[in-house]
């Protein structure tokens, strides 16, 4: 996925595969490294020394633009990916996170 992210608030954040709990302020800044399943991603804190944690999407505020979206989409078109339906799954990602932000309230036009 690969899209910035800030803590929403306070939040509790698992170190994969283990049930220890890692406390992040909110306002915290990372990037989102891989999508795990039912809304839980790996997030990449930009905090030094310490490796990706599971987090809860709903716990994030994604930064994405469209500017964004739109290089890694040119990005997935230019490589060659032997595996068919990872590229497809890749690109459905992306299309998802497109989705997401023209749904966004912010992102609304006014009057």
């Amino acid at each position: 996925m690969n899209a910035p992210v800030i803590a929403k608030h306070n939040l509790d954040a698992f170190i994969p595969d283990t049930e220890i709990v890692v406390k992040i302020p909110g306002g915290t800044e990372g990037q989102i490294v891989r999508e795990l399943r039912n809304d839980i991603v790996l997030v990449q804190f930009n905090v030094p020394s310490l490796g990706p944690l599971r987090v809860a999407l709903h716990d994030l505020s994604v930064q994405d633009t469209f500017d964004l979206l739109l290089s890694q989409m040119e990005a997935m078109q230019h490589t060659s990916i032997t595996d068919k339906a990872e590229a497809h799954s890749e690109a459905d990602k992306v299309l998802i996170r497109t989705l997401r932000v023209l749904a966004d309230e912010s992102n609304q036009r006014t009057g």
